[in-house]
């Protein structure tokens, strides 16, 4: 069994991906739960949400627990196998699942021919621009765990920026996005950056409080798009725009150093010539 075959949706934990999830799907829906395990989520939407659940996922002993919960279960590997006949469903949900496959904008690409038209596609994906991973790089640590946003079973990682560019290329606008939190109390901020000599401003206190600083994980809603991927803009961030600035910043730079090795180089030829 996978490590996340005991995981369980508590309905008081607001600040949790399955608890985000479940509330935006709406009740009597035909739904492909994909990454199901052993179909602990889908059982609570056929029990409260009257649904009807397919689940996939590729550890066969997590879909024979979930072939005795959800409507039906099947082994299925997102990269390899064609899963097209499974038919078409009203919403499809992918909780903790992008961030494991190799080519993730093959198999949502694939997913489309799963999708009534005008279905959902609902996904969480964890945030590897939250805070704690930024202090770990600023320490100089990268350690992978068993779980979490350092999961060693994850291939890619992803910021807001990423996510929807994947999603863009795919052929999906991502139509909302929610998030779960997690953020470094300012005590414990000020140790971790007083043990690499570094001292807590407060301006750097209130960067790490920005959305996604501290978000942990991305809950969002995604449609397929009727803009063909070529036709939309390609997804920037702000340190795109900071780059540019600095390349900017760097040739104005530059233009002037040749100026004045211009004039350098003439106050030396007169030079040459009165001597």
């Amino acid at each position: 069994m996978s490590v996340y075959s005991k995981n369980k949706l508590n309905i008081n934990a607001q600040n949790e991906a399955w608890y985000k999830i479940f509330n935006l799907i709406p009740e009597d829906k035909n739904i492909l739960d994909i990454g199901c395990s052993s179909g602990n989520l889908g059982a609570v939407l056929i029990r409260e949400k009257n649904a009807k659940v397919f689940g996939v996922d590729i550890d066969k002993k997590d879909v024979n627990l979930a072939k005795k919960q959800l409507t039906e279960a099947k082994v299925v590997d997102l990269e390899k196998d064609d899963f097209s006949d499974l038919g078409k469903f009203d919403l499809v949900i992918m909780a903790d699942v992008i961030e494991h496959l190799v080519d993730p904008v093959a198999v949502l690409k694939k997913i489309k021919k799963n999708l009534k038209k005008n279905g959902i596609f609902i996904f969480s994906v964890p945030n590897m621009a939250n805070s704690t991973i930024r202090i770990h790089l600023l320490s100089g640590r990268f350690e992978y765990k068993d779980w979490g946003l350092l999961d060693k079973t994850h291939i890619h990682f992803y910021d807001y920026n990423q996510l929807n560019k994947v999603f863009n290329e795919a052929g999906y606008e991502v139509v909302h996005m929610d998030n779960t939190i997690r953020q470094i109390p300012k005590n414990i901020l000020k140790k971790e950056l007083e043990k690499i000599g570094l001292d807590l401003s407060e301006s750097f206190y209130q960067h790490m409080l920005e959305p996604e600083s501290i978000t942990y994980q991305f809950i969002g809603v995604a449609k397929v798009s009727d803009i063909s991927a070529d036709m939309k803009l390609a997804t920037t961030s702000s340190l795109d725009c900071i780059n540019e600035e600095i390349d900017g910043i760097r040739k104005l730079n530059q233009d002037e150093i040749d100026r004045h090795r211009d004039i350098i180089s003439s106050l030396q030829a007169t030079i040459k010539e009165r001597e």
